[in-house]
């Protein structure tokens, strides 16, 4: 899978089921590497030495990273977390007060009220993450 992935581009991470900074790097790299890990997936598959477990595997889950759903929850979530990992960090910090949480918890709920207003934009970004992968994969006809 590294051997898809640029000299810049994020590295792959597990999702952590406690901490909002992990979850928040793990959707990044999958935004980031999107159309990278869609060229492996599809690599994968298609690689008749892997195992046929492997392969059905790896085919499941480039059908499932090429469904509009999966491009749309992954914007949205992208942004979501941003937000939240952004907040939780300044919240950490030893001189937080009073009147900077409050001034935080009312920037995150004026941030998700705007973001419910927002679905065609997160749309777009869903069907602009499928369009670049779908554009790479697709095999080009002879003539």
């Amino acid at each position: 899978m590294q051997s898809f992935l640029g000299a810049g581009n994020l590295t792959l991470k597990s999702l952590s089921t406690t901490r909002w900074s992990a979850r928040e790097q793990a959707c990044r790299s999958l935004i980031t590497n999107w159309v990278s890990m869609s060229k492996a997936l599809k690599s994968i598959s298609e690689n008749k030495n892997e195992k046929s477990v492997i392969r059905s595997e790896a085919e499941g889950i480039q059908q499932r990273l090429s469904s509009q759903e999966m491009a749309f929850m992954a914007s949205v979530w992208d942004t979501i977390l941003e937000c939240f990992n952004a907040v939780s960090t300044k919240l950490q910090a030893e001189e937080v007060d009073i009147s900077t949480v409050v001034g935080l918890y009312t920037s995150l709920v004026a941030f998700l009220d705007e973001m419910g207003k927002s679905f065609k934009v997160y749309r777009k970004l869903g069907e602009e993450k499928l369009e670049s992968s779908q554009q790479v994969l697709q095999i080009p006809q002879s003539v």
